[in-house]
């Protein structure tokens, strides 16, 4: 698939769902996502298609048309029969990240809608991510695993956000801290004359000032080395946010809130934004952390990336995200404390062990 096709397709008459029951409920997540993409519709195309599916029974239809037979081949409640996917939320136009515009109110509700119910979403820039800057991070991050098992092991560590090299029979992964100086010293390592390909931190200086940020490169072994398709077990990550990027192997899956495992099946040029635990308490469980697992079918090496995020300091809920009946739920988390006590005790309390169990009310 193109990158630059998903911007190249012929236009289509907006479509926007209201078969949510909350989406007529000032202030709820549906609404939010729903008002923004009417906004937005109405400003592009002063027009938008409306889908109620569970108001339009075929007997209504019937009714209404009569001799229209057609309409009796065509089910009304499909609509909301489809399988579950990872919600998709496009960044490509300039204007989204301008507060107050319609396309920034109609991706603020998808992002809203998506954290709340998936807990994740897949964020589109087809115009940030070319081919040409797949193949060289990809290409540098083989370059990475392709170093001797010695020079890796001795990559600077420091805990608790786990810098350095880890492996396991199913995986490896290299770390570093997103700070210049951490990430100077990560490139120095392996690359003492520099690597102009590898540098990354000038795209950071503005996030890293309130939060604490790892980058991980990650490489999953071939199933027929390991014996078995698992790449990485059941589990949410300690972190406030994570976001990925991955090869064309597919593996990762994630699990909704009717307890089913759905696939990632990414677009070139998407990234996958996990609310994580961090967020949850913050969030007093209106947003719960993303559980995931990487499961391979193909007999392939599947390479990503991914930037880990904790907030320094003490973490709690707002008060404008507790009430009666949302009282709250978690005492004050110190995020880095909870990420060393979780390294130092995870053989004891399992890869399972929750923030809940560690600071819930």
């Amino acid at each position: 698939m193109s990158v630059t096709s998903v911007t190249q397709t012929v236009p289509k008459i907006p479509v926007v769902d209201f078969s949510q029951k909350g989406c007529l409920k000032p202030g709820t997540s549906y609404w939010l996502s729903v008002r923004g993409n009417v906004c937005h519709a109405l400003e592009e195309f002063g027009c938008f298609m409306v889908v109620l599916p569970n108001k339009v029974s075929p007997e209504l239809q019937d009714s209404m048309f009569g001799t229209l037979k057609e309409l009796k081949k065509m089910s009304v409640t499909s609509v909301t029969q489809t399988v579950p996917k990872i919600p998709v939320v496009d960044f490509s136009q300039e204007s989204c990240l301008k507060p107050g515009t319609s396309s920034w109110l109609s991706v603020r509700g998808n992002v809203c809608h998506a954290l709340e119910e998936f807990g994740c979403f897949m964020a589109v820039l087809p115009n940030k991510v070319s081919p040409e800057l797949q193949d060289s991070m990809f290409g540098t991050l083989k370059e990475l695993f392709d170093f001797p098992i010695e020079t890796k092991a001795q990559t600077p560590q420091e805990k608790p956000v786990t810098d350095g090299y880890t492996s396991t029979s199913f995986h490896e992964s290299l770390a570093a801290g997103t700070d210049s100086e951490k990430s100077r010293t990560f490139e120095h390592h392996f690359w003492p004359n520099g690597n102009d390909q590898y540098r990354y931190e000038k795209y950071h200086d503005d996030h890293v000032q309130s939060i604490v940020s790892t980058l991980r490169f990650m490489k999953y072994k071939k199933p027929e080395k390991t014996g078995t398709g698992q790449g990485l077990p059941a589990h949410t990550d300690k972190t406030f946010t994570t976001i990925l990027h991955q090869n064309h192997v597919k593996g990762l899956e994630i699990y909704t809130k009717d307890n089913k495992w759905i696939g990632f099946d990414p677009l070139p040029s998407s990234f996958l934004f996990m609310a994580c635990e961090g967020f949850q308490v913050w969030s007093n469980d209106r947003i719960s952390s993303c559980k995931h697992r990487v499961n391979l079918n193909i007999n392939e090496v599947r390479s990503s990336f991914g930037l880990f995020s904790y907030l320094e300091g003490v973490i709690r809920a707002p008060d404008e995200l507790t009430a009666e009946d949302q009282p709250l739920k978690y005492k004050p988390l110190h995020m880095l404390d909870y990420v060393q006590f979780f390294l130092d005790n995870h053989r004891n309390v399992g890869v399972g062990y929750s923030v809940k169990e560690y600071c819930g009310i």
